[in-house]
């Protein structure tokens, strides 16, 4: 299985669910966010996406490729995280904005794709309604960053 939160080295470690004290401050980490065991190992290659520029009505696919780099067959959980260069209120690190499941045979590859929508790059402002603020954003899988931007702010 996969953890469903950050692990601390130490007791007295403080930790959100936003991972900002656990990766923005670079505290160490016994086990991140989705750690899990396998019996082989996955290699992550090509990330991309389809358009790098969304308004509000758009969708953005983003893909990528894994492939069991090891001897075995396996399981492997693909995350999807998205992270906000800039808000008016700080933005989370990164938040897992979706994530699939694949067995994959020894030496096979296999190309996901991901559709993510404006609403979900989404955040509630101080006024308290849900807004996607146009600016820059990361795609981020396994070892992978790519960059999109939202060209309009959207409310939802």
């Amino acid at each position: 299985g996969r953890l469903p939160y950050t692990y601390p080295v130490g007791p007295n470690a403080l930790m959100t669910y936003d991972h900002r004290h656990s990766e923005a401050y670079a505290f160490s980490r016994l086990y991140p966010f989705g750690y899990g065991l396998a019996y082989t190992t996955f290699t992550y290659e090509d990330l991309s996406v389809a358009n790098a520029l969304l308004g509000c009505g758009d969708r953005l696919d983003v893909a990528v490729t894994v492939r069991n780099s090891g001897t075995r067959a396996g399981q492997e959980v693909v995350q999807l995280y998205v992270s906000d260069h800039y808000a008016r209120i700080a933005p989370p690190v990164k938040r897992l904005r979706a994530f699939d499941k694949i067995n994959l045979a020894p030496g096979e590859s296999r190309r996901l794709h991901f559709t993510l929508s404006p609403r979900e790059l989404a955040f509630v402002d101080r006024d308290n309604r849900w807004i996607a603020e146009a600016g820059r954003f990361s795609a981020l899988v396994g070892n992978l960053r790519t960059e999109f931007e939202l060209k309009e702010d959207c409310s939802f």
